[in-house]
């Protein structure tokens, strides 16, 4: 059995200039990694989609439901932004259709996986809540068809 290195890149800065996204991509190979595991700011900035294609890394997104953005005000991640079912469950269709773009405008990219923190462990103490994230994820995840 041969396993595959992803490289997680949570709480890692994006480089700068975005140009040197390529070279990091690069160390990552020559360590061993065969793609990397991003938050939205990774899979939406071009340069990096660019990067993952031209060194044929696997671009593996992670999604957390609920959250996902930078606050306007600090330009912080937000991780959590809101409580509610119906929040998550939109979201969570919201960035399934924004992975599934993605892949579409880049049929050379390397995405296999998605990583979905759905819920992100807002409902682990509410069962009503938990069934019916659980239904709705169901059926966005059926709807969306990935």
């Amino acid at each position: 059995m041969k396993l595959r290195l992803i490289k997680s890149m949570w709480g890692v800065p994006p480089p700068s200039p975005p140009s040197t996204h390529l070279s990091v991509l690069q160390s990552l190979q020559k360590l061993g990694y065969v793609g990397c595991e991003v938050i939205s700011f990774g899979y939406n900035d071009p340069a990096f989609v660019r990067a993952c294609t031209a060194t044929g890394m696997i671009l593996l997104p992670q999604l957390h439901t609920g959250g996902g953005y930078a606050d306007p005000k600090t330009g912080e991640y937000v991780y959590i932004g809101t409580l509610s079912v119906a929040g998550h469950l939109e979201s969570l269709k919201k960035e399934l259709g924004v992975v599934m773009k993605l892949k579409i405008r880049n049929p050379t990219l390397r995405m296999e996986v998605v990583n979905v923190h759905a819920g992100v462990d807002t409902f682990v103490h509410d069962e009503e809540k938990r069934r019916e994230f659980i239904e709705g994820w169901v059926k966005v995840v059926s709807e969306v068809r990935m």
